[in-house]
């Protein structure tokens, strides 16, 4: 299930530097806004029936001149196999897995199945 919550908040990339897959700038923000793709939970195939959604995104806003990077939005519960960010050009981002392409922006956008 894929939760998604905006809004501020302080955000170490300490918690991020171990399980990073992939790291894009974003689109139509007024500040440098980076996107990550980080494992929450590190899994490998023969341990999805334990646990097989363990990826997350998470915005940070990149602000140079006070040295703070606040969260912008997160979105938790991607498949495992999700291994690239693609920006879109009107804000947010592909997200590439094994069998899906997902649409990932700062407001939730329903999905077509």
């Amino acid at each position: 299930m894929l939760t998604h919550q905006p809004g501020p908040g302080l955000f170490s990339i300490h918690d991020l530097c171990l399980q990073v897959r992939d790291i894009v700038f974003l689109h139509k923000y007024n500040e440098p806004v980076l996107l990550i793709l980080h494992e929450v939970e590190p899994t490998w195939p023969a341990r999805y029936r334990d646990a097989k959604d363990t990826m997350a995104l998470a915005a940070l806003s990149v602000n140079v001149v006070h040295k703070r990077h606040p969260r912008i939005w997160e979105a938790s519960g991607l498949p495992s196999d999700t291994f690239r960010l693609i920006p879109v050009p009107t804000g947010g981002a592909l997200a590439l897995s094994q069998n899906m392409i997902m649409y990932h922006t700062q407001v939730p956008v329903p999905a077509l199945c």
